[in-house]
């Protein structure tokens, strides 16, 4: 009869290839456009009186895309705080 418990087995986790540091870079990027796309939309729109009624859309641009901007730089930074402290536990180990 077998055991019911399993032996514990590290392995290192894999990252989907949309979770990946060059996605999440590019993604930032494609986000930073969007941001200024909707900040050049907010100036036009306060600018001219005939689109002062339209000011919410690239103000609600400008919202989404911040927001999903500071959370792949989130992302990213915490992804690369984990990486700094693997490597210098890995250091830590080989001397």
């Amino acid at each position: 009869m077998t055991s019911l418990i399993q032996p514990k087995m590290h392995r290192k986790m894999i990252v989907p290839w949309y979770d990946s540091g060059k996605a999440i870079v590019f993604s930032i990027l494609l986000l930073m456009f969007i941001l200024a796309f909707g900040v050049v939309g907010m100036i036009v729109a306060q600018e001219n009186t005939q689109y002062k009624s339209f000011f919410g859309m690239p103000l609600s641009i400008v919202l989404m895309s911040g927001y999903a901007f500071l959370s792949m730089v989130v992302r990213l930074l915490i992804r690369r705080s984990k990486v700094s402290k693997e490597g210098l536990a890995a250091d830590t180990i080989i001397q």
